[in-house]
């Protein structure tokens, strides 16, 4: 039976293909593609029928959304923040919480990337062993599947607010830049470190004379995007917890009586962020230009041991940037107290965390608070919708956004907008736009799909501007419109890193609804039972690790479709009917 499904669907949605060297492939027919889109588009339908989003806008909440909007440019100089009446300058006070913000917050990004590089470089394919890269693997994935609210949990409640800044963004950091790096240190000769090796040069030497300038570039762009990330991302972490410029932010998008003390720190934060961006944009395009960043020629004398690099102004340059992270990560860590430290907390979070309360759970259940399925589903299928819906209406105005299909002005316009909207914090659109919605989840939807297209538009509009100049020219000579010669060859040309993102950003979208659900008012309840739980009003440590474990079953389950979807793209691009052996931990 599955022999003949197998070969019903061959027949009919692919077609044989022999390439050069006599290797039979499958390439999907247009009527796959199509049935694809369908699926998509009923996906989408089905999802908003299914878990009843409310689309309809509050019309009495139109009115207070431009109170509200009016009240945000009235930019009170004044704070009530800290001693609960109008006698503290705003200004002065958004410059320093936005200090402390930038200090502890590069600090913990400095000290994840220092760890990150030297745990990904030791367990890389060219230095261990499988039998210890493997084990070493699972235990990063496990970690990384972990629901971030509970890190943060566990910081908060075990160190004072500083401190607590400092190893939330140390940790995250840590674990995601090692798995980018770690790919990249996967991805390198194999055979020419092995030969450097049998030279006698040890894994120090062979890190900075060869690995270094060969991938220097990647590896200081990772970290800068890193801590760009993390300075957006300190907006949301104020609301569970921690200090920074996002508590003014929270405390004045919070109640509408206090909107006028919004406008001020957006205002500082939304300047440092457009400076993070001009940095990064002229460090990537014009320091980091050439094949590395810290050396404009390399001559080897007398052997390989003996290397001779002549330096540029780059070299210093570089030199400083990761002198001054490294200084200021040497004070802080003299400076930062640590008495403040409740290790019996850390202590019942550990044990509570292999002891979780399974009775909060009735899988025969229909009722979702209840049955774990069902609330796994409905996450699922929300970060899917989310994924799904951003794709689509990517793919549909991403021409706007490319210098290969319009005037160069016009998209450079464009660019500025979307950067604009791009790096607003998730929560300043919620609390303005809260009003106009009778459904928080609906909203919450929107705002995180809009974000991601902010995202995804970036990203896509690099890929598709490499097209070839002369082969896009030869096509309009052809006759080929702009919308055919997108449709048919720039879109095709990106399918499977369009694949890769969207499986991607599932796992991403699926964290975002576990971490923003304490804004959906219980509806999204996977991730409200989370932050219930582990509320210090409500604290329940057995019963929130039972919605934990499973929110990092799903996780894992995510990931491992992802990791064989991308092995399987990245390995036979064409789909090829021979099996592949897939190395699972090779990430």
């Amino acid at each position: 039976m599955y022999l003949k499904i197998k070969l019903f669907l061959q027949k009919h949605l692919f077609y044989r293909y022999i390439s050069k060297n006599n290797v039979t492939y499958l390439k999907s027919k247009i009527l796959l593609k199509h049935l694809l889109i369908i699926l998509a588009i009923f996906i989408l339908i089905t999802t908003i029928s299914l878990l009843n989003l409310s689309l309809n806008i509050n019309e009495f909440g139109l009115n207070v959304f431009k109170n509200n909007l009016v009240n945000i440019f009235k930019f009170s100089e004044k704070s009530s923040y800290i001693l609960g009446n109008e006698n503290s300058n705003l200004w002065i006070l958004s410059i320093n919480y936005l200090w402390i913000t930038i200090k502890y917050t590069l600090v913990g990004s400095f000290l994840g990337f220092i760890i990150a590089l030297t745990t990904s470089y030791i367990t890389s394919k060219n230095n261990l062993k499988n039998f210890l890269r493997i084990p070493f693997s699972i235990i990063i994935i496990f970690l990384r599947s972990i629901p971030e609210l509970v890190f943060i949990t566990i910081f908060t409640n075990s160190f004072n607010s500083y401190l607590a800044i400092v190893l939330v963004f140390f940790w995250f950091s840590w674990l995601w830049l090692h798995k980018y790096y770690l790919e990249m240190f996967n991805s390198l000769n194999y055979k020419e470190i092995y030969l450097l090796k049998k030279l006698g040069n040890n894994n120090f030497k062979i890190f900075f004379n060869y690995i270094w300038p060969r991938i220097s570039n990647r590896i200081i762009a990772q970290f800068l995007y890193s801590f760009e990330s993390n300075i957006r991302w300190s907006s949301i972490l104020a609301t569970l917890g921690l200090g920074g410029i996002g508590t003014l932010i929270y405390y004045g998008s919070y109640s509408s009586f206090r909107l006028n003390e919004l406008g001020i720190p957006f205002v500082i934060l939304f300047i440092f962020i457009v400076f993070l961006e001009l940095f990064n944009f002229i460090f990537l395009n014009f320091i980091l230009r050439n094949k590395s960043a810290f050396y404009t020629q390399k001559r080897y004398l007398n052997s390989v041991n003996k290397t001779k690099y002549i330096c540029s102004w780059k070299f210093y340059f570089n030199l400083l940037l990761l002198l001054m992270p490294l200084i200021l990560t040497i004070y802080v860590l003299i400076t930062i107290d640590y008495t403040s430290l409740n290790l019996y907390s850390s202590k019942n979070i550990f044990v509570s965390f292999f002891n979780p309360d399974w009775s909060v759970f009735d899988a025969l259940s229909k009722d979702i608070n209840l049955n774990p399925f069902l609330q796994i589903l409905q996450t699922i299928l929300f970060s899917t919708f989310i994924s799904l819906l951003s794709l689509i209406l990517t793919i549909t105005f991403l021409p706007l956004f490319s210098r290969l299909l319009f005037n160069k002005y016009y998209v450079l316009f464009n660019k500025i907008i979307m950067t604009f909207l791009r790096i607003i914090p998730v929560i300043i659109f919620f609390f303005i736009l809260n009003t106009l919605f009778f459904s928080p989840l609906t909203l919450l939807l929107l705002i995180l799909t809009f974000h991601q297209i902010t995202v995804l538009t970036k990203l896509f509009s690099e890929m598709i501007d490499k097209f070839n100049k002369n082969d896009y020219h030869n096509l309009k000579i052809q006759g080929y419109s702009k919308s055919k010669i997108y449709f048919l060859f720039l879109i095709p040309s990106i399918k499977h890193e369009l694949i890769s993102i969207f499986i991607f950003y599932l796992e991403i979208n699926f964290r975002n609804l576990l971490t923003y659900s304490i804004y959906s008012q219980n509806e999204l309840v996977l991730g409200s039972k989370i932050s219930y739980f582990l509320n210090e009003k409500f604290l329940d440590l057995n019963k929130a690790f039972s919605y934990v474990w499973i929110s990092t079953f799903t996780i894992i389950s995510i990931n491992l479709i992802k990791y064989l979807i991308h092995n399987r793209l990245n390995k036979v691009k064409l789909w090829p009917l021979k099996l592949i052996k897939i190395n699972f931990f090779n990430i």
